[in-house]
């Protein structure tokens, strides 16, 4: 059973990534047929709402045809997973706009106010729930329309997914809507728990600009240019945040699951043992607002080596680490013990440098790229010839944010790769 399973899984991700490559209806229609078991059982769960469950399979369906269209069967997420987040959004999006055309008449608003404080002071006083007549004497309404508006309570009230219930005691509990319908669906679901939980882990781990963005853009299916307006930033920013997150977020989920969690936790390279790229933006914001205090400069140094990324792609992994965890040693070595490094790629570093200006932290730059270079001249197979460009981004007082600092010392340093290459052309 297992190994038909994961052939059967195998060969769902060959029909999406034909269907990726091709676009073909029928392939779409297919696989939208194969996986139609888990709308249908995602529509089941919301019908604790009282809405029709054709209306919300109906809904479910086109959650999974968006699903089918958007996954990338090479981002290491099973189909099931993804579906399950795209569905659910969709259903919870139709019901809030659905909530949104039950409206009551203001005149009615009015005199259901009044009943339902009747009733909190009626009960307050009798330690009872009133009748009909005694909130009717209270209130001075006719008692049939007190009884119009206790039957009815039922028919204007949308609960929201989210609300909280308080019980008998006053303990406040987390009942919601959503939280009954995961209940429901947990023995279904219980075979993709663990992936969800991995996740949601993988997410808590990434800085928050990129968590933010990328739960945005997915979970809440906004686009590029609505982020951007949302959060301040620009078009070109939010693409960034959102390629470096989903790089840092597939680098934790494939460390062979609970393995790359607890690394992320530890904050640190396994090879380099320097920050990684949360860590590193974590102390940075610290250092940032302590610049803002005392009025000192910050630098950071964007680092990019083409020969390791060469390296990496024509060498075993464990002589890469080698040469790589000797380079981290040089790195570290010809820094001040108040600077420190972030591995952020295979072959890109980043560096704050505290209380140094841009004049400063060039220096810096230039003696350390002269002593790699030096060290890492290809005599041996152990140091093999390496070089870097850089690119910096300086804020005087804390002015900039860490991930807008760490955005402009990258698109610097990538400017310097792609002038040395066309030099390199030139010539």
């Amino acid at each position: 059973m297992v190994q038909g399973s994961r052939d059967g899984r195998k060969s769902e991700i060959e029909k999406f990534r034909l269907y990726k490559r091709t676009r073909d209806p029928k392939l779409r229609d297919e696989l939208v047929t194969a996986n139609i078991d888990l709308a249908r059982r995602l529509a089941q769960r919301y019908t604790i709402t009282g809405e029709p469950f054709d209306d919300l399979f109906q809904e479910a369906c086109i959650g999974l045809i968006k699903a089918v269209e958007r996954y990338d069967p090479d981002r290491d997420i099973q189909f099931n997973t993804y579906a399950t987040h795209v569905i659910n959004g969709h259903l919870r999006h139709y019901l809030r706009d659905f909530g949104k055309l039950i409206k009551e008449p203001a005149w009615l608003q009015e005199k259901r106010y009044k009943v339902n404080k009747a009733i909190e002071e009626l009960q307050h006083k009798l330690h009872r729930h009133p009748t009909a007549e005694e909130i009717a004497k209270h209130t001075g309404l006719k008692q049939e329309l007190v009884e119009y508006i206790l039957g009815t309570s039922e028919l204007f009230k949308v609960e929201s997914l989210d609300e909280i219930v308080m019980v008998e005691e006053g303990e406040e509990v987390l009942d919601s809507q959503l939280e009954r319908m995961e209940l429901e669906g947990v023995w279904s679901d219980i075979q993709q728990l663990e992936e969800r939980i991995s996740i949601e882990q993988a997410l808590s781990y990434l800085n928050r600009l990129q968590r933010r963005v990328i739960e945005l853009f997915f979970y809440k299916e906004l686009t590029k240019t609505e982020i951007a307006r949302m959060l301040g930033k620009s078009v070109n920013d939010i693409t960034y945040l959102l390629k470096r997150g989903l790089q840092n977020l597939r680098e934790i989920l494939t460390s062979r699951g609970k393995v790359g969690v607890k690394r992320a936790m530890e904050g640190v390279d396994e090879v380099t043992r320097f920050l990684n790229e949360r860590q590193f933006l974590l102390r940075l914001e610290e250092d940032l607002r302590r610049a803002q205090r005392y009025e000192f400069p910050i630098t950071v140094a964007y680092i990019i080596s083409t020969k390791l990324q060469q390296y990496h792609r024509r060498w075993r992994s464990r002589h890469f680490n080698t040469v790589l965890s000797k380079l981290a040693e040089l790195i570290r070595s010809n820094l001040r013990e108040v600077d420190y490094v972030a591995r952020m790629g295979v072959n890109t570093f980043a560096v704050a440098l505290p209380h140094t200006d841009l004049k400063g932290a060039s220096k810096a730059m230039e003696r350390l790229r002269r002593k790699v270079e030096t060290t890492f001249d290809g005599a041996t197979p152990e140091k093999p010839e390496i070089d870097f460009q850089y690119g910096l981004a300086e804020t005087h007082a804390g002015r900039l944010e860490a991930t807008e600092l760490l955005i402009k010392a990258e698109n610097e340093a990538k400017e310097a790769v792609q002038t040395k290459g066309a030099s390199r052309k030139a010539t």
